[in-house]
């Protein structure tokens, strides 16, 4: 159910609701790394750096998936120089 109120919300353009509602996904299950990456991929779209590397940091770390885990990484070292 809440992947469909997420989906509808990212269809009509509401990213921070769609956010919120994947954020209250992990609030009951905070080992899905791949729930990590979507907050960390919507928080981009909403350009809030510091909650996107947040969010892609506990994708890294979670992640069984070696290449995902490089490509997260390099996006991250981006995503701090942009910060700076």
């Amino acid at each position: 159910m809440q992947n469909e109120v997420k989906l509808h919300a990212l269809l009509s353009g509401r990213v921070a609701e769609a956010v919120a509602v994947v954020e209250a996904m992990l609030a009951y299950a905070p080992d899905q790394a791949p729930l990590w990456r979507e907050a960390g991929m919507m928080h981009l779209r909403l350009d809030d750096l510091p909650a996107a590397i947040a969010a892609l940091e506990q994708f890294a770390g979670r992640t069984a998936n070696g290449a995902a885990r490089r490509r997260t990484q390099m996006l991250l070292q981006d995503l701090r120089a942009r910060m700076h």
